[in-house]
């Protein structure tokens, strides 16, 4: 088996070859697109970090002179950047102090879950599904699957719980959709997106993306409860389910978290307003202009710096935890914004949109679900922050030559990247389910294949009509 170093330079040998062959291209544009089959190949193969891969690369477009220093760099103080680090720290705060374990016990020991198979599946599959909204999906899903694999461990289920663990994972990709903050392909496609002058509030992101995330959520529960079914919710004992009180602590990082949200969503709020009351326009505008959710985030991961926990005069977080937090993944968003804007100030863009466009359906709705359904399955085998980078550049190239709007283009792709269900690798939650539940590939793809197809069709349907 080639070791990676070995691979690592025999892509760079694969850069330098399309270097030097006589592509036709634009002599900057010859030399970014050496430097993307070697970037895209590294993210593919994880030969370094992702993160330090994007780093490098953008480097390298210095070297190379395919930017200069401050254009290529610009995109790693971008504000989406520090809403990332911002949202990273809440998140932190919530996994430390165990609210996130909280929430979901609270929500697992309600009666709904006895009162029937289909229900139990329903509120066990909204717990990952409503917290990945708001926390990493990798987290909400290891932090749950002991929780109900406890839960099922008193039923005979003769291996069908795998099915249950599986909705656990799959769960939390589709909650993630449906917030800015959910997942990293959603902050790089609003990145891509403000860069082009598109900007798409918090409010306006989760009203237009929820259907999408519901229809699909209850698909899986379908799915699902025909293959595990049935279970004997009855039967469920709670003795795996042992919430306590919040105390002071965890009840000053659930306000903070609480307002920032409100925040979050008040200029979307405000909009709505305004056309019934007019007065509301200027302040509507002011909190547009003054606390865009970057800012917001960031204020509200900074108070937890100053608010001591109970009993100490120690902050709720620390230094500790900012080298705690994925700087893998910022670097990573950092890296793909950069690449993705040289790809358009380059000319590649709309060359490789030429080139392709011809070959693509004319109808939107087609071309989308075209889109859609290719960036699932090109998920399944390559992380979805890279695939994201990669493909919303190009694909609002194709966009633009079509005729297509660029906005739905961008925000179908990006949806499409958190819909890959059928390998360990194509998200991290798999991953984690996979190795927790003894399941087969085989059992993965059952499930997956399904939600994969389905997924495509119900993104290209629900973006075309509301974006």
């Amino acid at each position: 088996m080639i070791g990676k170093p070995f691979l690592g330079l025999f892509f760079l040998l694969l850069g330098v070859t399309v270097y030097i062959l006589p592509l036709g291209l634009p002599h900057q544009a010859h030399k970014l697109s050496a430097l993307l089959v070697v970037t895209i190949l590294f993210w593919l193969f994880e030969i370094l970090p992702l993160g330090i891969t994007a780093l490098l690369a953008t480097a390298a477009a210095v070297v190379l002179g395919i930017a200069d220093k401050k254009t290529a760099f610009s995109n790693f103080a971008h504000p989406i950047v520090f809403l990332f680090i911002g949202s990273f720290l809440l998140a932190r705060a919530f996994a430390k102090y165990r609210i996130d374990r909280y929430i979901a016990e609270k929500i697992l020991k309600t009666p709904l879950v006895r009162k029937g198979d289909f229900l139990f599946l329903t509120v066990v599959l909204l717990v990952p599904w409503f917290l990945s909204m708001w926390l990493s999906n990798t987290a909400t899903t290891a932090m749950l699957l002991p929780i109900v694999a406890g839960m099922l461990a008193t039923l005979k289920l003769d291996n069908r719980e795998k099915f249950i663990l599986l909705g656990i994972a799959y769960a939390s990709s589709i909650g993630g959709i449906v917030t800015p903050v959910g997942t990293p392909p959603n902050l790089i496609a609003l990145g891509f997106l403000e860069n082009e002058g598109i900007h798409i509030s918090f409010g306006e992101w989760v009203l237009k993306t929820l259907p999408v995330s519901f229809i699909t959520f209850f698909l899986l529960v379908w799915l699902v409860y025909k293959r595990s079914s049935p279970i004997g919710a009855s039967k469920i004992q709670e003795e795996n389910l042992k919430e306590e009180n919040l105390d002071s602590t965890q009840k000053a990082v659930l306000l903070v978290f609480s307002a920032v949200v409100f925040l979050w969503l008040l200029p979307s709020l405000l909009a709505f307003l305004k056309s019934f009351y007019p007065s509301l326009e200027e302040l509507h505008l002011w909190l547009k202009d003054h606390l865009h959710y970057s800012v917001v985030a960031i204020i509200g991961a900074g108070m937890l710096f100053l608010i001591p926990q109970k009993g100490s005069k120690k902050p709720i977080l620390s230094a500790e935890d900012i080298k705690k937090l994925d700087w893998d993944t910022i670097f990573l968003f950092g890296g793909g914004l950069s690449l993705g804007k040289l790809m358009l100030e380059t000319g590649l863009v709309k060359l490789f949109a030429l080139k392709f466009a011809p070959l693509l359906p004319s109808q939107e709705w087609l071309f989308l679900l075209l889109l859609t359904t290719v960036t699932i399955f090109l998920t399944e085998v390559s992380s979805n922050t890279a695939t994201a980078n990669v493909l919303v550049p190009v694909v609002s190239g194709l966009a633009t030559q079509m005729g297509v709007g660029l906005e739905k283009a961008v925000i179908a792709v990006t949806l499409a990247c958190s819909y890959a269900f059928m390998l360990p690798v194509a998200t991290p939650p798999n991953a984690i389910v996979f190795g927790f539940g003894n399941i087969k590939i085989s059992e993965m793809v059952k499930l997956g294949f399904a939600l994969n197809l389905a997924g495509a069709f119900i993104i290209a349907i629900f973006v075309w009509l509301l974006f």
